[in-house]
């Protein structure tokens, strides 16, 4: 086997362990499930609506997938609920396979296309796709106990619920589960889940979006390059 062979195997297996440096090359410049509502809103007029335009907050987010291609690396933000979010992802994880008596298999950034892609928190043997929130705040986990179904998910968390349908799609899946874990609540307060269904137009909306999103990239990198 070709060295070259060997580095994009082994490459490939990094990428599978996600937050590893190479699942964070992998992401570089990609329109990511996580932040994939960025590309989903709408500007306020109809006008601007029937002329194709871009919202500032999805122009603002184009414009930083162009630094990270620049600077050849994921932009990230470092905060105590991050650090918190992936402590107690593992736990939470355990949690939910037991109470469903199934298995979760975990998965690395799965590429959607050459501009996109996902990483969803696992693949559940019985569920389809699962997405763990763990909030640093009380509220937070409040809040998501209160959610009735996946129709008040839309209305309350639509980031979450956009993360989902992109991360049901990349992994081929129709199924997913919304889970909010705080490990500080006592019983079956500790889990929040919410079953989550793929909408039949949700890929051709995704993929508009993208598409409008790639176009616009690559008018800045065009524009940048002219400089």
């Amino acid at each position: 086997m070709s060295n070259l062979l060997n580095e994009i195997l082994k490459e490939q297996a990094q990428a599978s362990d996600q937050r590893s440096q190479a699942w964070f090359n992998a992401r570089v410049g990609k329109f990511t499930a996580s932040e994939i509502y960025k590309l989903m809103t709408q500007p306020q007029t109809k006008a601007a609506r029937d002329n194709g335009e871009l919202t500032e907050t999805t122009k603002t987010y184009i414009m930083g997938k162009v630094a990270e291609e620049m600077a050849g690396v994921e932009q990230t933000t470092n905060s105590a609920a991050t650090d918190w979010g992936v402590e107690h992802e593992a736990e939470a994880c355990n949690l939910y396979a037991e109470m469903m008596e199934s298995r979760v298999d975990s998965v690395g950034f799965i590429p959607y296309g050459e501009h996109a892609g996902g990483s969803p928190d696992g693949i559940c043997s019985r569920f389809g796709v699962i997405e763990i929130k763990c909030p640093y705040n009380f509220e937070n986990h409040v809040q998501n106990l209160l959610i009735a179904d996946e129709d008040d998910l839309f209305k309350q968390r639509k980031p979450y619920w956009w993360q989902l349908q992109m991360n049901m799609i990349v992994a081929g899946k129709e199924e997913g589960m919304f889970i909010s874990y705080d490990p500080r609540m006592d019983g079956k307060n500790k889990l929040a889940i919410i079953p989550v269904h793929l909408q039949s137009d949700s890929k051709e909306i995704l993929d508009n979006a993208i598409a409008m999103a790639v176009k616009y990239k690559q008018f800045l990198i065009e524009k940048l390059g002219k400089r």
